[in-house]
């Protein structure tokens, strides 16, 4: 009876060792942490101009809320790092209480190292 029993449990153990070979779990890969800017507007100057982005492969979406009375116009700096040289976007407008994005064109080999007020 005691044989029964160790092959009993010796048959669960197989069964499930098996399927935990087939079911690998794989961890999800992490989304990059977003890069934020922020300035103040001159008019309201308790309000601010916001900006976020986070590198992509072959564009950067530029992400921006304009709290300002006003438009705000900024560029981007992308560096393209195999020949370490760095390079300016075309000014983008921001006009007033608005919320948007504008999506910048890069190599493979670039990234978006900073957004600049002003242009």
């Amino acid at each position: 009876m005691s044989a029964i029993r160790i092959g009993a449990k010796a048959t669960a153990i197989a069964v499930l060792a098996v399927s935990m070979l087939g079911s690998t779990a794989y961890a999800a890969p992490q989304a990059a942490a977003a890069t934020t800017k922020s300035w103040a507007c001159s008019s309201p100057s308790w309000e601010t101009f916001n900006t976020s982005y986070s590198n992509g492969l072959r564009s950067t979406k530029v992400y921006f809320n304009n709290h300002c009375s006003h438009q705000v116009k900024y560029h981007v700096r992308i560096l393209n790092t195999k020949d370490q040289v760095t390079r300016i976007s075309p000014c983008v407008t921001a006009y007033p209480n608005t919320k948007s994005y504008h999506t910048f064109s890069k190599g493979l080999i670039d990234d978006v190292v900073a957004v600049v007020k002003g242009c």
